[in-house]
């Protein structure tokens, strides 16, 4: 709808990595034009969850995205995983 309003409370997936994939995972959102960091942690073999709270996404009558960064992978060739991204509000 055009001109509707969304609150965005909380975002969460699963991730993971191969052996040779990114070991920084970080999460951002385009509320503060992704200048800083809703999530940042290093990802394992296993899956891991990432839960992010949100607070700045209240009555937003334009596009919200968020941006999933994966980076310094260990070799060419690695890769992570998502899974389950769930958007609530």
């Amino acid at each position: 709808n055009n001109g509707a309003q969304i609150t965005v409370t909380q975002f969460s997936l699963f991730f993971s990595r191969s052996n040779s994939g990114p070991t920084q995972f970080i999460i951002r959102s385009s509320a503060d034009n992704y200048a800083s960091d809703l999530f940042n942690q290093a990802p394992g073999g296993s899956f891991q969850q990432a839960t992010v709270s949100v607070s700045n996404i209240v009555n937003q009558t334009g596009p919200v995205s968020f941006r999933i960064y994966a980076c310094s992978a260990t070799a060419s060739g690695g890769t992570i995983r998502l899974d389950e991204v769930t958007i609530q509000g």
